[in-house]
């Protein structure tokens, strides 16, 4: 099991103490939500893109060969 430990400013490690993780924990930006956002909305079209091709090649195909 990995830990996360303290370090003192000269830089060596202090056993016997995590440090705490809200001290890693840094605020979003309005623009980072949005960057974001507008990542997982491409993501989510290209899916549902490439999913509804399927579809119609599927319906396309059954024509064809039935």
């Amino acid at each position: 099991m990995t830990m996360i430990w303290d370090l003192d400013p000269a830089g060596r490690v202090k056993r016997g103490r995590a440090a705490l993780m809200a001290a890693q924990y840094r605020e979003m930006t309005e623009q980072e939500y949005a960057d974001r956002l507008r990542v997982l909305i491409r993501i989510v079209s290209a899916a549902t893109l490439g999913l509804c091709s399927f579809a119609v090649g599927l319906l396309i195909g059954a024509f064809f060969l039935f």
